[in-house]
């Protein structure tokens, strides 16, 4: 039998609004050891901010501004900013090789899994990995 995203997704997810502050996601992902939130506005998820969007805005604001404090560059700049947009998304009961195509054809890191367009999980490459390393 084939396996479903539903049977290996995370399903404590944490999101983040998508008008708060990148020094606000940066501390949810710390605090959780997360590398990866959805963005939501209301119900609807309209974005992913990774730890490697983050990184990219200290580097630059680094590079431009020479040495800041993190928390200081992050306040400036809210989710909306800095997230990328337009995120596919993988419905609960589709099965896990089509979550890898969808990676490996975008090269995309995680995947918001929804239920009828509700978030009910994320999955990411390191879930298809590991779910690999067992079969």
């Amino acid at each position: 039998m084939a396996t479903r995203i539903g049977d290996l997704m995370s399903t404590n997810i944490q999101t983040i609004e998508q008008s708060e502050d990148a020094n606000e996601a940066y501390q949810l992902m710390k605090k959780h050891g997360i590398h990866h939130l959805p963005v939501v506005d209301g119900d609807a998820v309209v974005g992913i901010l990774s730890m490697s969007d983050i990184r990219k805005l200290l580097f630059v604001s680094e590079f431009v501004n020479g040495k800041v404090d993190a928390s200081t560059a992050l306040q400036t700049f809210s989710v909306e900013e800095i997230m990328t947009k337009h995120v596919d998304s993988i419905d609960v009961n589709q099965l896990v090789n089509e979550a890898a195509n969808m990676f490996m054809k975008h090269d995309f890191s995680c995947l918001p899994v929804v239920d009828n367009d509700d978030l009910v999980g994320i999955v990411t490459t390191t879930d298809l990995l590991k779910y690999y390393s067992t079969i």
